[in-house]
């Protein structure tokens, strides 16, 4: 199910905490109590409303238990997450209860939590490792329903662990079996169709029995802009010119969109289903460590195409029809203006200051012959109904001299490889933030907790205490553990691998800056090299074409002023960094060393920013 976001999250235990708190001291638990921190955790919006997780029953339950241990809980105590459970490293409540009580001078000695499900219901180590962290910070953990010993624990978490993944199985196949008696598994209906049952009663029918025994039916009113949109493709019309008309005409829009936008519009004319094929049982989602947020983040892959499942429904346009719209798509993207080969230094890197949307590419023909790029932002690639209403109306700029003029800038930086430096190291200490190592030397300390265990189980087999099938059970049972925590100890040992290439990324950079410097990197550096070096030190461009400055962010970070004379004539070629970080101001003040002169005589000059 969609999660919800902090703040609507927040809003709502908001609401119910007024409604369980004491009406003076708007607090749960014993106003004269000492101090507590809560932690509740929901996995859908729909828990959080009602239901046997609610946040109702566990901001209650929590006030009991407040309440028996003589202590209070107020609302800015309160830490939250909508997650499953599974995972404890990228709910951001939980981290942010595990800092607070990692501080010197902590809030409170204590937290109160429903059931031990709710910190986490992954029991192999999660579960162990989160309360030993409690105690390494002196904080006492009190449950709802407590559990009487380690052994208790562990079974409690295992059936919630157990009961959860059951339950995930148990709709996963039930969905494919839907799917393989004909019926649609599909949460909403495609645009274009209504939910029925297969007598033909619609949704809005009260008889109708479409949640169970679902069917597609077509829309009238959708189904004609469809048949419209592949007449349109076919005959030619592009995604941009359809979608432009769409929105004059003010049609209404796939699943309440503000607009009709030429991605959803492509995806929808891509859709087999509007042949009659309804495919199911064709995507996946995993989760995966992304180096690029630092958090784990749900992936969605394709499955292989025998593992699919078509389910015929009533096609709005013929398979004729559908394919020959697939082709024109693929004749559109060949001759698009947009469809760029080329590549520019600057492409992908440059956002526009005005409205934070990116900047794109656009070419045009020079009056004496040949092409040149514009860098133009993407607000004014919309059509023209919705151009009037959203775009900024940023100029564009001349790829080729702003190009050089910010290459020019980071040639200037890059004689401060310290700050670059420095930035990689603030990278590598993030992810040691995480806490990886004590992870991996938890994880440790329960393989050979496991191994003392098998000894025992051993010795005591050995001495006739335990019949074989007793043994053979402990044996198994142990041996389901350590491949569990392996597992778990693989994934921890290629994140922390992350931050060990950090340390060879740093020296590589420190070697690869000296070079530049001993052997210049001006203009004639091979333009891959170019791209690489900015892909390594910034993150964004943030341009202002209107003021004519540009932001760098990323490893450097400055503020350059340009103009159209100084893009179009030699100038001084000193450049003024502004704006930086305060714990890298006294570097930047320091008079800058020449660089090589390639890079400087053939460039323009920066002209600083008025404060």
């Amino acid at each position: 199910m969609k999660q919800m976001d902090t703040h609507e999250l927040g809003l709502i235990i908001k609401e119910i905490f007024k409604d369980v708190a004491h009406p003076l001291s708007r607090v749960i638990g014993d106003p004269d109590g000492a101090l507590s921190y809560a932690y509740v955790r929901v996995s859908s919006s729909g828990q959080a409303e009602e239901g046997r997780s609610g946040l109702p029953r566990q901001l209650t339950n929590i006030h009991e238990k407040a309440q028996e241990m003589n202590l209070k809980v107020p609302l800015e105590l309160v830490y939250y997450d909508d997650h499953t459970g599974f995972e404890f490293r990228d709910r951001p409540g939980l981290q942010k209860l595990l800092a607070e009580v990692g501080r010197p001078h902590k809030g409170a000695n204590y937290v109160v939590i429903e059931y031990i499900d709710r910190l986490s219901r992954q029991a192999k180590w999660h579960q162990g490792f989160l309360l030993d962290l409690f105690a390494e910070h002196s904080i006492s953990v009190y449950f709802w329903k407590p559990f009487g010993s380690e052994i208790e624990r562990a079974v409690m978490g295992a059936i919630s662990e157990q009961g959860m993944r059951d339950e995930i199985d148990r709709m996963t196949e039930g969905t494919r079996l839907k799917a393989r008696s004909g019926r649609i598994t599909a949460k909403t209906a495609a645009y274009g169709y209504i939910f029925a049952d297969s007598e033909g009663r619609p949704y809005t029918d009260p008889a109708s029995n479409y949640r169970k025994d679902t069917h597609y039916l077509p829309n009238p009113d959708e189904a004609r802009v469809v048949q419209e949109v592949y007449r349109r493709i076919v005959s030619g019309d592009t995604l941009y010119t359809i979608c432009n008309n769409l929105n004059e005409r003010q049609i209404p829009t796939p699943k309440g969109a503000r607009y009709w936008e030429m991605g959803s519009l492509s995806k929808l004319v891509k859709n087999p289903v509007y042949k009659g094929e309804y495919i199911a049982n064709h995507v996946y989602n995993t989760k995966e460590w992304s180096e690029r947020h630092q958090r784990t983040v749900r992936k969605q892959h394709k499955r292989p195409q025998e593992e699919w499942i078509i389910v015929p429904v009533p096609p709005l346009v013929s398979a004729e029809l559908w394919q020959a719209a697939q082709d024109a798509l693929k004749r559109n993207i060949k001759i698009s203006t947009r469809n760029a080969h080329a590549s520019y230094l600057l492409q992908r890197f440059l956002r526009c200051a005005c409205c934070g949307e990116n900047v794109g590419i656009t070419i045009i023909a020079r009056s004496g012959g040949g092409k040149k790029h514009l860098y133009l932002c993407r607000s004014r690639f919309l059509q023209p109904v919705l151009r009037e209403k959203l775009s900024c109306g940023s100029p564009s700029i001349l790829g080729e001299e702003i190009d050089e003029h910010v290459w020019n800038s980071i040639c200037q930086v890059i004689t401060e490889p310290d700050l670059i430096i420095g930035y990689l190291e603030a990278q590598s200490e993030s992810i040691a933030k995480g806490g990886l190592d004590d992870q991996l030397t938890y994880i440790n300390r329960q393989l050979q907790k496991c191994q003392r265990e098998e000894e025992q189980w051993d010795r005591a087999y050995a001495a006739e205490i335990f019949s074989l099938e007793e043994y053979r059970d402990k044996k198994s049972s142990l041996a389901s553990r350590k491949r569990a925590l392996h597992e778990e100890r693989e994934q921890l040992c290629e994140e922390l691998s992350v931050a060990m290439e950090f340390e060879q990324q740093k020296e590589t950079v420190r070697q690869q800056l000296q070079a530049l410097r001993e052997f210049g990197f001006g203009a004639d550096l091979p333009f891959q090299d170019k791209r690489r070096i900015l892909g390594l030190i910034i993150d964004h461009v943030v341009i202002d074409t209107k003021q004519q400055w540009y932001t760098l962010e990323g490893a450097i970070r400055g503020t350059y002023h340009y103009n159209g004379d100084a893009l179009t004539e030699d100038t001084d070629s000193s450049f003024t960094l502004l704006s930086a970080p305060s714990h890298l101001q006294s570097s930047l003040e320091r008079p800058v060393r020449h660089v090589h002169q390639s890079a400087v005589n053939s460039g323009r000059g920066a002209t600083p920013v008025d404060h």
